[in-house]
C-alpha cells in the first residue's frame, strides 16, 4: 500500500511539473521576444536575442502608451477598491452580527446574483450608466466595477465575521464603546486576512476587466490596461512592431505578479477560514 502511494505521489508531482513547464514556457517566449528587434523576430521566432534590446520596454512604456493605460489602471483600482472594501466590511458587518427579518433573505439574494452571468444584464447596465452619465469617465467606471465587487465581498467577509467570537465584542460594549467604535477598532483589525484576501480577489478581477471598460469607456486616453493592450494589439497590426507589443504585455503582468507573491499566504488563509462557517 506504502508504495502504490508513492507511486501516485510521484506521478502527481510529474504531472505538476508538466503543467507548470507548460505555464511558464510561453511567458519566457514572451519574455525573450520582447528583447529582440523586429528583423530577428521575423528572421527566427524561436531564436534567443543576439543582443538584449531592453529599448523596447522604454518604447512600450512612453511612446506606445502603457505608461497611460497603466496610470488609468491604477485610478480605478484606488478607487473601487477602496470603496468595495468600505462597503462590503460594513454591510457584512450588519449581515453578521444583528439578527433581523430581512437577515438571510437579503444574505441570500446577495448570493444569488454571484450565480447570474453579467453579460445578461450589461445592456441594462450601459443604458443605466448613460442616464447617470457615468460613460467615459473613470469615475464611472470605478464605481461599475466597485458595484460588481461587492457581492462576493460580502459573501466572504459574512462568513469570515461569523468565525470571530463575539466576547470579543461583547467586552468592548461593556467598556463603553460604541458599534462604530468597535466594528473600526476591534472587528477590523481582526477581519485582516479576510480583508487582504477579498482586495486580492477583487484587484485581479478590476485589473484584468475588459468587457465592461470596452463599453463605458470611449477615449482612448482613459482605456485601462486590458483594454489599452488590446488597442496596441489592433495598432500593432498596421505597424508590424510586435517586440514593443511583446514587451508592453510583459509590463502589464508584473503587477499581477507581484501582488499575487506578495499576499499568497494571506489570500490562502483569508478564504479558508472564512470558509468555515457561513
Amino acid at each position: 500500500m506504502k508504495n502504490k502511494l508513492n507511486y501516485w505521489d510521484i506521478l502527481i508531482r510529474i504531472g505538476l511539473l508538466i503543467w507548470a513547464i507548460l505555464i511558464i514556457l510561453p511567458l519566457f517566449w514572451f519574455l525573450y521576444e520582447s528583447l529582440k528587434t523586429n528583423q530577428e523576430f521575423y528572421a527566427d521566432i524561436w531564436a534567443l536575442p543576439n543582443k538584449l534590446q531592453f529599448s523596447n520596454y522604454v518604447k512600450a512604456w512612453k511612446s506606445a502608451g502603457i505608461m497611460t493605460y497603466m496610470g488609468n489602471t491604477l485610478f480605478i483600482l484606488a478607487v473601487s477598491l477602496l470603496l468595495a472594501t468600505a462597503l462590503a466590511a460594513m454591510a457584512s458587518y450588519i449581515l453578521a452580527r444583528f439578527k433581523f427579518t430581512m437577515n438571510r433573505p437579503i444574505f441570500w439574494l446577495i448570493t444569488i446574483s454571484m450565480m447570474l452571468p453579467g453579460i445578461n444584464a450589461i445592456t441594462t447596465q450601459y443604458i443605466l450608466m448613460k442616464q447617470l452619465h457615468l460613460t467615459d469617465s473613470l469615475w464611472g467606471l470605478s464605481i461599475y466595477l466597485t458595484a460588481t465587487a461587492i457581492p462576493f465581498s460580502v459573501f466572504l467577509l459574512t462568513g469570515f465575521m461569523k468565525t470571530i467570537p463575539k466576547e470579543v465584542e461583547e467586552s468592548a460594549y461593556i467598556d463603553g464603546s460604541s458599534y462604530t467604535r468597535t466594528f473600526v477598532s476591534v472587528l477590523l483589525p481582526m477581519c485582516k486576512p479576510g480583508l487582504i484576501a477579498i482586495n486580492i480577489f477583487n484587484f485581479l478581477g478590476v485589473y484584468n476587466s475588459y468587457l465592461a471598460p470596452l463599453l463605458f469607456i470611449t477615449s482612448e486616453k482613459k482605456y485601462p490596461i486590458a483594454v489599452g493592450i488590446s488597442n496596441l494589439h489592433i495598432q500593432m497590426m498596421y505597424k508590424a512592431d510586435w517586440v514593443t507589443l511583446f514587451a508592453a504585455s510583459i509590463i502589464t503582468l508584473v503587477p499581477v505578479i507581484v501582488f499575487y507573491a506578495v499576499f499568497q499566504k494571506q489570500l490562502i488563509s483569508g478564504t479558508t477560514v472564512g470558509a468555515v462557517k457561513g
